[in-house]
């Protein structure tokens, strides 16, 4: 994240988890923040976690956006992986978002996006 903590997946095992992978330079992905911020304050307190993760080759542009924008959920940063996220996700587009179940598991590897109706995927998965 911005402040050099690692995480990983299984940190958040017994959370729904809603990966939004996306980059600075994207117009969609940047468009889906006010969305993204909505969405999280309606399931705060529930079991569901909301991590963005960012394809950035360049940190500088990546923190820039996050201070412009400020979106939603645990930020991180994929710079210096390799591709090695894109390629465990089988990113080829984005914005692209991914739901996980509280155990871990992919659920949806091409899921909604923030405005058009995810609510009821998250709801299905948090009565699991």
């Amino acid at each position: 994240d911005a402040n050099g903590k690692k995480y990983a997946l299984k940190d958040f095992k017994g959370k729904v988890v809603y990966l939004d992978a996306w980059a600075s330079w994207c117009g969609p992905c940047r468009q889906q923040f006010p969305a993204a911020k909505t969405l999280e304050e309606k399931y705060k307190g529930k079991d569901i976690v909301f991590l963005a993760v960012s394809i950035d080759a360049n940190e500088a542009a990546w923190r820039k956006c996050l201070t412009d924008f400020l979106p939603a959920g645990i930020q991180l940063l994929a710079k210096g992986d390799n591709g090695k996220f894109a390629t465990a996700y089988n990113l080829t587009t984005i914005p692209r978002y991914i739901l996980i179940d509280k155990k871990g598991m992919v659920v949806s590897a091409d899921a909604k996006r923030p405005s058009m109706g995810v609510e009821t995927d998250l709801d299905a998965l948090l009565v699991k």
